[in-house]
């Protein structure tokens, strides 16, 4: 017998599911590095933003079939944001192109379907903040769509034209503004998620309330588990489930446990269980923040190691169709939906 029958379990899943990550920042790291994503890398050591957590070969060691590549825009870089989202998305295009079939653009739940079954690993984009956007809304969101894009997150790091972040405790105005309304409705028409990570908790429940799709909040915690303001409460939690919405656990010590400075693979498994009872498993996955310029959780140094945390969940008693369900199953029904009501 196995002397890890969980583990063994959990590896079956990954390997016969599409497993999905919601949320990594590693072009990000690539454009500042210079790295091959296509290349194996070893992982970092604590908080170290010149290596990478993910790339093609571990994605695959850890089975992992869908994984959605946020697209931050960041002062630090410079202003032209713009700028900076396109050339993510360009360092991703040229490594899909010489990746030979290995890593492929996906546009739909049924193509990440596909790139599974073939062996391939399916990559979309998420937008990590409407301040990227230049010129008309609905057209560069559309124009983005084709080339991979599949969640629009309104804000990031601070307060833009379009809603308030978490990060302004204070806000002068803590909801959408028309431009956030603007977007939301594009969003909608266009069959593209409308990402709520980061968004103030006014400015959640706005857009919960106006957004005619499903929403997805792709990397956060549980309030009730840590008190981080970027976590959402049990209020939040059970909105988004009355939403048909879908939230990726982040694995970021600083949001798993207050003061947290190591966290640990037990801890995002304990953000997992809190919003499986808040909302149900059907609106629980893993949005890992893996090259987001964070340090991982001890037992899950980067992606090979996810069946790990998959194993942890079916250690602590979720049955194997739940489980199913968070690694994956929910993201393909969320965005499925998002894409059958666009233009509804």
């Amino acid at each position: 017998m196995s002397p890890d029958r969980h583990l063994d379990q959990a590896r079956e899943i990954h390997a016969s599911s599409v497993v999905a990550d919601l949320h990594a920042d590693s072009f990000l790291c690539v454009r500042a590095t210079g790295k091959d994503i296509l290349r194996r890398h070893k992982p970092p050591i604590l908080w170290n933003p010149l290596k990478l957590h993910v790339d093609l070969p571990r994605l695959r060691e850890g089975g992992v079939s869908l994984q959605v590549f946020g697209l931050p825009a960041v002062r630090a870089l410079g202003r032209d944001f713009n700028a900076q989202m396109e050339s993510q998305v360009r360092l991703a295009e040229a490594a899909v192109e010489r990746a030979d079939g290995a890593l492929v653009v996906v546009h739909s739940p049924e193509e990440a379907v596909a790139a599974q079954q073939a062996g391939s690993v399916g990559l979309a984009f998420g937008l990590e903040g409407c301040h990227s956007l230049n010129g008309d809304i609905k057209e560069q969101l559309a124009a983005l769509q084709a080339r991979g894009l599949a969640l629009v997150g309104l804000v990031h790091l601070k307060a833009n034209r379009y809603a308030a972040s978490t990060s302004g405790r204070k806000p002068k105005a803590a909801g959408l503004t028309d431009l956030g309304h603007e977007v939301i409705s594009a969003c909608n028409e266009l069959g593209l998620v409308v990402d709520l990570a980061h968004a103030h908790r006014t400015s959640f429940f706005e857009a919960v309330a106006q957004s005619q799709a499903p929403v997805m909040v792709s990397h956060a915690g549980c309030a009730a588990v840590s008190s981080h303001h970027r976590n959402l409460d049990d209020e939040q939690l059970k909105a988004l489930a009355a939403a048909g919405g879908v939230m990726g656990i982040i694995f970021h010590p600083w949001y798993l446990k207050r003061f947290g400075l190591l966290g640990s693979l037990g801890a995002v498994a304990a953000h997992v269980e809190h919003a499986v009872r808040v909302m149900g498993a059907d609106h629980v996955a893993y949005g890992s923040d893996f090259d987001g310029y964070i340090w991982a959780p001890r037992g899950l140094p980067d992606v090979a190691a996810l069946p790990r945390l998959t194993a942890e969940l079916l250690r602590r008693g979720l049955r194997e169709d739940q489980v199913r369900r968070i690694v994956g199953e929910n993201v393909l029904r969320c965005w499925g939906e998002v894409l059958k009501d666009a233009g509804s």
